[in-house]
């Protein structure tokens, strides 16, 4: 495994064949991050400076430099440990601009929110050079979505989590291309056909696993209240549940306006439902897997599996089914290679 070092123009600097550990976290949807130790040396030392660049060359995933320590021991011998996250880092260091109104594809909507406040937005001092936006994706769900000063990574996240969709970021000819994904369906009997990938004792690959069921924020049926106030203020609802299986939550969306009119009542009232959907993702049931994988048996991860594909997973118990891979961490160091998968339940 070669790690590359570059400056944010991707002008690679050093490459490095060698550390005493290295942790590599990648998630579907959302930030990972990266841990890197190795001996000091002053060829080495300068290499690491803010916002330069972490690749490798069996990876798609970019990391940004964002943390440097240096340890000195006479025991253990003087080390730098390097960390940052994924470069999505660079989209958390914007917002969404005063209000933004997005309709449609969710794909194109996200491609069309990141192209107005990181790639081409109206003020040229808001825009990021190094990244490129990948092709729409052919995914039909639709929605109708107003923001006004949210995060934008954070607005990314809650747009494309809502709908299982996931985004990775990945080099492209000196840019930082990004690319909204979906996922491989890969379970027992998908009907694209494709080949089944199963984690189990029963197949000697899966060697620990971790389950979690969690309903303790679990919430079905949301009050959403929007412009207005008193018995003025407009008022939408999602759910449809009753008796001991109706969990209810409030959602103060006040912020969300119909400009006046601007914006037809019909739109409006599935602004406020879409962001009634975003909160109940948010407190749904949690249902998830992790599981140690011995990557040298029947499936190679980059290779017959991808992080946000759906895959089988069953522990000796018999708890599992259909599971989408939405973290991966690798960790090598002198104890060797091992790898963590985390699920998230279908």
């Amino acid at each position: 495994m070669n790690i590359y070092v570059a400056k944010p123009n991707f002008e690679t600097i050093a490459i490095i064949d060698y550390c005493n550990s290295i942790i590599w976290h990648e998630k579907y949807c959302g930030m990972g991050d990266f841990e890197i130790a190795l001996p000091v040396s002053y060829e080495r030392k300068d290499i690491f400076a803010k916002d330069n660049l972490i690749y490798r060359d069996d990876r798609e995933a970019v990391m940004i430099v964002e943390k440097i320590q240096l340890t000195t021991s006479e025991e253990d011998g003087d080390q730098i440990i390097v960390s940052g996250r994924t470069c999505d880092a660079l989209i958390a260091r914007r917002i969404v601009w005063g209000q933004q109104t997005y309709s449609g594809y969710v794909g194109q909507c996200v491609i069309d929110l990141l192209n107005n406040n990181l790639i081409n937005p109206s003020d040229p001092a808001r825009k990021v050079d190094l990244f490129k936006l990948g092709e729409v994706p052919d995914i039909l769900q639709t929605l109708e979505k107003q923001i006004t000063g949210d995060g934008l990574l954070d607005s990314v996240i809650e747009m494309l989590s809502n709908y299982s969709m996931g985004y990775k970021i990945s080099r492209d000819s000196g840019k930082l291309r990004i690319e909204i994904i979906q996922g491989t369906d890969r379970s027992s009997g998908n009907v694209a056909g494709n080949p089944t990938v199963k984690f189990s004792p029963e197949f000697d690959n899966l060697l620990s696993s971790t389950y979690e069921f969690d309903n303790t924020s679990y919430r079905n049926e949301v009050l959403i209240g929007g412009e207005g106030e008193g018995s003025a203020r407009t008022y939408a609802a999602i759910g449809g549940n009753v008796g001991l299986d109706r969990y209810e939550m409030f959602v103060d969306s006040r912020s969300t306006s119909s400009n006046d009119g601007e914006i037809t009542p019909e739109v409006y009232l599935e602004q406020l439902k879409e962001e009634g959907r975003e909160k109940l993702a948010e407190n749904s049931v949690i249902e998830t897997f992790a599981g140690e994988i011995e990557e040298n048996s029947t499936y190679r991860y980059g290779e017959d599996y991808a992080l946000g594909d759906i895959v089988q997973i069953e522990n000796e118990y018999g708890i599992g089914g259909k599971v989408r891979i939405t973290g991966v961490t690798e960790k090598l160091d002198d104890s060797g290679y091992t790898i963590v998968l985390e699920y998230e339940n279908i």
